[in-house]
């Protein structure tokens, strides 16, 4: 909702493509015809028989079950409850589409700003894989230093997964 205002601020909606995803707002029932749109302004196949079929489905059942704390949850989190518990095959890959559009370039500028830190003229040697590790260690890891070193120190699975050069699949959960 914030994020409507501030392109109505600094926008013309009328001409935009951002028009066309208010619909998915949940300010009313979805309009197929407006999906269809949203679909091939992105480029998204779908097919457009079942695409109406789910647009029905979600006006008669969900749009229409939305209570008051739904309605002030964000349109993310609504729309993952909803499509958890759904089976919305066509307007599931719509919504992932335009969730995943970025609304603004400040985490892409502050990655690169962080790898220019990194990537110095006496690191210039560096591989790539090592830069990007550093840096998805970096913005995707929520531990400090030392509750690393702590989680680390007595986890003998971890330590020899890292050892090895086999490819391994481990979750930590905190």
């Amino acid at each position: 909702m914030i994020y409507l205002k501030y392109l109505t601020e600094r926008f013309d909606l009328e001409k935009s493509v951002f028009k066309k995803f208010k619909n998915l707002n949940f300010d009313n029932e979805l309009i197929f015809n407006d999906i269809l749109d949203v679909c091939k302004t992105l480029n998204i196949n779908v097919d457009d028989d079942v695409m109406f079929d789910e647009c029905c489905k979600f006006n008669a059942e969900d749009f229409k079950k939305l209570t008051f704390e739904d309605k002030n949850m964000s349109n993310d989190k609504l729309w993952s409850k909803i499509l958890k518990k759904s089976n919305f095959v066509n307007l599931k890959l719509v919504i992932e589409t335009v969730l995943s559009i970025p609304i603004a370039n400040d985490y892409v500028e502050r990655i690169f700003s962080v790898m220019d830190n990194l990537w110095t003229n006496e690191r210039n040697r560096m591989d790539v894989n090592l830069v990007k590790a550093e840096l998805c260690t970096k913005f995707n890891f929520s531990m400090k230093c030392n509750d690393f070193h702590d989680f680390v120190k007595d986890n003998i699975e971890l330590l020899n997964a890292a050892k090895s050069d086999k490819k391994y699949k481990f979750r930590h959960n905190k």
